[in-house]
């Protein structure tokens, strides 16, 4: 039996081809995922893929499906933000925000966030600070898109309540703002934590704080003028203060030593008293010092003289040698 020729169309010869070359090319379709990485596939019929892969290694066909790794593991990024402070004054602050792609939401996040793009303006500053902090492209283009703003507006919110100076004393209260949310005074409307604005199903806040707050150098200035001369102003209070009490105690020991003298005086008093009362009820004793006192007058060669009465009143007058 005689075959004849086969007669075979152009597309069947590029089918034939693509199939041909993903025969040869099969050991490049193993991709591999490294410690907390997430994939999504791309393929060019048929779009994103529902299906996502995680650690470690799997098959897509080549020249069709692309892999596109997103970082799982828990990013740290550090921004500086600027806003303006109640007093019209622009600060900057240090803020840290810890966050966490959702494993089971990376498909519908490649589709319906971060798609097929970047960082938008990888020209900036910022953008190069941010690149220290978040290398996955898809992850860096996911915080710029749905957590940047989010940030830098509530931020703003809060750091307009305060001047600069009460900005950088309450870093505690900006932070707290940013992890439960706060309601500006005098108004009603409570404004929502970040953690609060962000899409939970897609990304899990982990912790916000503010780490620092930078004033501008005229105004840190003035403060730290400010602040020695409050130092100083205490120190002299305080040396005042010192002064006074010293003077006090001193006052106190003169006071305790006139009260010592003053009893003693008393008592004193009370005892010469208490003699002239005996005396007065023992004349003979009168008599009988009387007598002793001339004895002891004439031994000194002296004189007696006395006033006559019934008193112990006795003055021993020195004699002449």
């Amino acid at each position: 039996m005689q075959i004849g020729p086969v007669n075979i169309s152009k597309k069947g010869w590029i089918a034939a081809g693509v199939l041909g070359t993903a025969m040869v090319t099969t050991p490049m379709s193993c991709r591999t995922n490294g410690p907390g990485e997430i994939s999504v596939v791309y393929d060019t019929f048929g779009g994103t893929l529902d299906r996502t892969h995680g650690e470690g290694a799997f098959l897509v066909i080549p020249f069709i499906q692309s892999n596109i790794r997103y970082d799982a593991t828990t990013q740290v990024v550090k921004e500086t933000v600027k806003s303006q402070t109640k007093d019209n004054i622009t600060i900057e602050t240090d803020v840290v925000v810890e966050w966490e792609l959702n494993r089971d939401a990376i498909g519908k996040i490649h589709r319906e966030i971060v798609g097929s793009s970047t960082h938008t303006d990888k020209s900036s500053n910022e953008a190069d600070d941010l690149h220290n902090y978040i290398s996955n492209p898809r992850n860096l283009a996911f915080y710029t898109k749905t957590i940047r703003s989010r940030l830098r507006n509530t931020l703003g919110d809060v750091v307009k309540q305060y001047t600069a100076e009460d900005a950088n004393d309450n870093r505690d209260n900006l932070t707290n703002a940013l992890r439960k949310g706060f309601t500006p005074p005098g108004a009603t409307e409570h404004v929502p934590s970040l953690s609060e604005q962000v899409n939970n199903e897609l990304v899990t806040i982990k912790d916000v704080f503010v780490r620092n707050v930078h004033l501008p150098s005229n105004l840190e200035d003035a403060m730290k003028k400010r602040a020695e001369a409050l130092v100083e102003q205490q120190t002299a209070a305080n040396k005042i203060q010192v002064e006074k009490n010293n003077a006090l105690a001193e006052l106190q020991k003169g006071i305790a030593a006139a009260n010592k003298v003053r009893e003693e005086a008393a008592g004193k008093a009370d005892a010469i008293s208490k003699i002239g009362d005996a005396l007065r009820k023992n004349p003979e004793m009168i008599e009988y010092m009387r007598a002793e006192a001339q004895k002891l007058a004439g031994e000194r060669g002296g004189l007696i003289i006395t006033n006559g009465s019934q008193t112990p009143n006795i003055l021993i007058q020195p004699g002449k040698k």
